[in-house]
């Protein structure tokens, strides 16, 4: 019989094996539906936005990249005309970001086009593997969540969840 701490370890390589590969997996669904229009870190800062993270340092903090790779991609999605710099009333050191329609259009676009295969290999499970599926995402946030308070506090819970 497998020792509690061995299960422990096995059960999070296999998380891990999966998150790497839907990671790929993502990356190149996104791909195939850019093309060369978009990169997957412009497409990662319009996904951010869209879900209310609107700062480059917020947004930066959440994809964990230097704020100067933000700002490079945030400019050249400005270029595009999918992104605009607004200002603050409030507080003039903040720049907050906002999508154009067309940034709002396409990742929409992306998101709706790359999760659908997911979404149809999802809907061919029986009953009862999709209600552990589900289960098992609840379980799988908390445990994000957990990893991300301890890994930046401030982050905590303000990452979009899935829903």
């Amino acid at each position: 019989m497998q020792s509690q701490a061995s299960s422990t370890h096995s059960t999070a390589k296999d998380l891990s094996n999966i998150a790497h590969f839907l990671h790929r997996w993502t990356m190149k669904q996104t791909e195939a539906v850019t093309g060369k229009d978009l990169t997957f870190s412009q497409v990662s800062v319009l996904f951010q936005i869209r879900h209310g993270i609107t700062t480059p340092g917020e947004i930066a903090r959440a994809l964990r990249v230097t704020p100067k790779a933000i700002t490079v991609t945030v400019d050249s999605l400005i270029a595009n005309e999918m992104v605009q710099r607004h200002s603050d009333a409030n507080d003039r050191r903040k720049i907050p970001l906002r999508l154009t329609q067309r940034g709002f259009d396409a990742s929409m676009t992306i998101e709706l086009t790359t999760l659908a295969p997911l979404a149809a290999a999802i809907g061919q499970l029986p009953d009862q593997e999709f209600d552990a599926l589900q289960d098992a995402l609840k379980t799988i946030g908390r445990l994000t969540a957990a990893l991300r308070t301890a890994e930046d506090p401030q982050l905590g819970n303000s990452l979009p969840r899935p829903d």
